[in-house]
């Protein structure tokens, strides 16, 4: 007859805690992934006003593991803006008025945008755009580059990473002593 082995409850709290420090890991990487470019707009980032051209959903389809099909939508405004700018970023979050410059150019682009303001903004209507003056042709909207603050990945991570350490020191505290585990082992 074959034992069966038991589960400790320290295995269970060292699966856990494996589990939380690997989501804090994760958390922590998505923030600072995202976390120079949108410093780079706040220091480098030159605003115009942009005009928007055209509004468009795209959607991508993909499986799951079990092979449903699911739907992915994705809101994208066009916009049209003056590419040569002189108007810092910091100035035009600022609320300082917007200057044209000495040779405007119009250059169009399309900016990724969440659902609530791609339902606020209609076709032709003015709106501030930041860009980087060596990627004139990727905008962000001027206010989604002044409001990002990591604080919910942040403060997520923090959680998984203390989740973590209080289920290491459960784990350690509930491990069996070494003549509990020599008793078993004989």
């Amino acid at each position: 007859m074959t034992k069966k082995s038991k589960v400790s409850a320290s295995q269970i709290y060292l699966c856990v805690c494996i589990l939380a420090l690997l989501g804090a890991a994760f958390f922590v990487a998505v923030v600072s992934e995202h976390a120079h470019v949108f410093a780079a707009f706040k220091e480098k980032g030159v605003a115009a006003e942009a005009t928007v051209t055209g509004k468009e959903i795209r959607i991508t389809e993909s499986r799951t593991s079990k092979g449903k099909r699911r739907e992915t939508k994705h809101h994208f405004l066009t916009v049209s803006y003056n590419g040569m700018s002189p108007t810092p970023h910091a100035a035009a979050a600022a609320g300082e008025p917007i200057q044209l410059g000495a040779h405007p150019t119009t250059i169009s682009g399309d900016i990724q945008v969440a659902t609530a303001e791609y339902e606020n903004l209609a076709i032709g209507s003015k709106t501030l755009v930041t860009y980087l003056p060596n990627e004139m042709f990727k905008p962000k909207l001027t206010a989604s580059v002044q409001d990002y603050t990591p604080v919910w990945q942040m403060v997520t991570a923090g959680i998984l990473l203390g989740c973590g350490i209080w289920t290491a020191r459960l784990s350690w505290k509930r491990r069996p002593s070494k003549a509990a585990a020599t008793a078993m082992a004989g």
